[in-house]
C-alpha cells in the first residue's frame, strides 16, 4: 500500500458538524425514580445502531465521485460545513484522484451520532466518518488514511 500525505484538508473535514450530527445513541444507566417514594432504581433504555444510516454510504460515494469528476454537490452539506470545505476542494480532488479507483465502502460502526466506514481505493485504504443533521444534510465528514493492519504470524502446525 502506498503511504498517503492526506494533508490539512482531510484532517479538518470533521468540523463543527460533529455536534450537529443526528444523535442516535441513548446512554445506558440507572436513575433515581423521583416519582416513586420507595426510591427504587429504574433502568433507562439503551439503543445503539448496528447498521449504517441508509444515507451514509451513498453520501460518501457521491462525495468521492464528485471529487473525482470535479462536480461536488455542495447542496448536500450544511451551509456551515460546505463553506468550510469548499476552500480545500482542489487539495481534496488531488488526494482522492491519487488514491485510484474506488473499490469498496464498508460500514464499520456507529459512534457519537455518526457512521464510520472503511473505504478501499486501488492505492490505499481510508477511514471515513459521516453524520447528518435533522434536515438530512451532511453535517460531519472526515476521511483519513486507515492505519496499516498488522499481519500476525500464522501458528506453526502443532502449536
Amino acid at each position: 500500500m502506498k503511504t498517503l500525505a492526506v494533508g490539512a484538508f482531510a484532517a479538518t473535514l470533521l468540523l463543527a458538524g460533529a455536534a450537529a450530527a443526528q444523535e442516535e445513541t441513548v446512554a445506558a444507566g440507572r436513575i433515581q425514580n423521583t416519582f416513586d417514594a420507595s426510591g427504587r432504581q429504574t433502568a433507562v433504555a439503551t439503543q445503539q445502531r448496528t447498521e449504517a444510516d441508509p444515507r451514509a454510504e451513498p453520501a460518501i460515494r457521491a462525495f468521492i465521485g464528485g471529487l473525482q469528476t470535479g462536480t461536488v454537490d455542495w447542496n448536500a452539506f450544511t451551509p456551515n460545513l460546505a463553506a468550510q470545505l469548499q476552500p480545500g476542494e482542489a487539495q481534496a480532488v488531488e488526494i482522492i484522484r491519487g488514491l485510484g479507483a474506488l473499490e469498496s465502502v464498508e460500514f464499520f460502526q456507529h459512534r457519537d451520532g455518526a457512521d464510520l466506514f472503511l473505504v478501499r481505493f486501488e492505492q490505499a485504504d481510508t477511514q471515513w466518518v459521516v453524520g447528518f443533521d435533522e434536515a438530512g444534510k451532511i453535517a460531519a465528514l472526515l476521511f483519513r488514511p486507515a492505519p496499516p493492519i498488522e499481519q500476525t504470524p500464522e501458528a506453526a502446525p502443532g502449536e
